[in-house]
């Protein structure tokens, strides 16, 4: 009987491990367990978001040993947000976010987008007040190339995005050292 009821608890916290749902992609806490040992110092640059920054070796491109990447192919804003303490332990001297386009392809709004990356900022000011702020525009995309149908078919959105953290960027002004608006208003052409 003991050796029944052992073995049904077994089975039971099994199951109940598979039964939860994650949160993130594989691939995201591989990478995020990897910056948490690899340290960010106060002369560091950091590069912060998805996969247009995780998909460049920015050290090398930028010939600054000081730059760290800190993306995450698939990321979105609070995927950032939950992995911003080790970043922010380090006390970097710079940050520069891109981070939104994934948000899009799941279904977010523009205001819950926008959100989520004011809180982002919040966090880093509060935590990291000396460090300064890039936050750089939601970049636009394309069904030139019939890929990433989540995205593209919602590219409307972008430019609503971008206005919003534009706004934010006016109105946290002390905290946001640069906006970076890399976007255009209009459907791209073909």
């Amino acid at each position: 009987m003991k050796r029944l009821f052992l073995f049904a608890l077994l089975c039971w916290a099994f199951a109940s491990g598979y039964a939860q749902e994650k949160k993130y992609s594989t691939f995201y806490y591989q990478r995020a367990t990897l910056f948490e040992a690899l340290p960010v110092s106060s002369k560091d640059i950091v590069f912060l978001g998805n996969s247009i920054t995780n998909g460049a070796e920015w050290a090398e491109l930028l010939r600054n040993k000081r730059v760290k990447n800190r993306g995450i192919s698939g990321d979105v804003c609070m995927g950032v947000y939950d992995r911003l303490a080790p970043i922010l332990k380090g006390k970097p001297a710079k940050i520069f976010l891109l981070i939104g386009i994934n948000d899009v392809n799941k279904g977010a709004s523009a205001d819950t987008i926008a959100n989520h990356i004011g809180q982002i900022v919040r966090k880093i000011k509060s935590d990291s007040p000396r460090t300064k702020l890039y936050l750089q525009s939601v970049l636009p995309v394309t069904d030139e190339f019939g890929m990433f149908k989540g995205h593209t078919s919602r590219w409307r959105m972008v430019p609503e995005i971008n206005r919003q953290l534009q706004e934010l960027a006016r109105r946290k002004g002390r905290h946001i050292s640069t906006f970076i608006r890399i976007s255009w208003t209009e459907r791209p052409e073909r």
